[in-house]
């Protein structure tokens, strides 16, 4: 919390941000079950793509959505995720963008390949939620 000159205190929403977004990766290195991820997302949401663009109505569907690459990670012996680049903007109270780069690392320290994403977040009354994920081309 900063303070805005007349000693109220102001909430750090691009620090809320960075948070959930450290714990998202954080949560995805541990690869349980794509529905891990689901208290990061709201429901709907969508993903974007060159190739395509996806609307999830469902809590199912992030479980759908990651369980492709989640399997594909794991079978390349994934290890983490290292941002190199974490950019966060804040639009409003209940809106931010972060922009991330970086690589997937596997068990052997190795760099696998390069990942980015450009996620969407909302505030809800009590925390961030990812509504909408693109994946920029590298």
């Amino acid at each position: 919390m900063s303070g805005d000159g007349y000693g109220a205190a102001v909430p750090d929403r691009e620090a809320e941000v960075r948070d959930l977004y450290a714990r998202y990766i954080a949560r995805f290195a541990e690869l349980a079950r794509g529905d891990a991820l689901l208290e990061f997302y709201a429901v709907p949401w969508t993903t974007t793509s060159s190739a395509s663009h996806a609307v999830h109505a469902r809590a199912a569907d992030v479980d759908d959505a990651f369980r492709p690459m989640i399997e594909a990670l794991r079978t390349a012996g994934y290890d983490r995720t290292v941002p190199d680049v974490v950019d966060v903007r804040v639009v409003n109270d209940r809106c931010a963008t972060l922009e991330s780069y970086g690589h997937r690392v596997d068990r052997t320290g190795a760099v696998m390949h390069r990942y980015s994403g450009f996620f969407l977040m909302a505030r809800g009354d009590s925390d961030w939620r990812i509504v909408a994920v693109s994946i920029p081309e590298l």
